[in-house]
């Protein structure tokens, strides 16, 4: 794998403890197989999932207000910010309902009843 220099990467690892504690994996989150690559990476690396955080999106002040991006910007925005984590959490979930205690956060819809005063 390519060196993360530049990207803070040297700050994570010394925090966590040093490169053995630390895992990068570049991966595309808009692409299923590099989400499914990325993940067995992980897996193989650590022998288990216990937590997924989505942190991947693009929000571009450069581009200006919505509306003055560009139509041919909008499904790359829609690749990232939407499809990458329908795309980990589709992947992930299995693994993590299998690691004993780990949590995948949800938000129950609350029912007509429990909203009627």
């Amino acid at each position: 794998m390519e060196p993360l220099d530049g990207t803070g990467a040297n700050e994570v690892t010394a925090a966590f403890g040093g490169p053995a504690d630390v895992l990068f994996v570049r991966c595309n989150v808009a692409d299923e197989g590099d989400v499914e690559s990325a993940l067995r990476q992980v897996i193989n690396w650590g022998g288990r999932l216990d937590a997924l955080v989505n942190n991947a999106g693009l929000a571009d002040p450069v581009m200006g207000a919505v509306e003055e991006l560009a139509l041919v910007e909008w499904p790359k925005r829609l690749d990232v910010n939407f499809t990458g984590p329908y795309l980990t959490a589709k992947h992930a979930v299995p693994h993590l309902r299998r690691t004993r205690g780990a949590r995948t956060p949800h938000r129950k819809r609350p029912s007509p009843a429990s909203c009627a005063r």
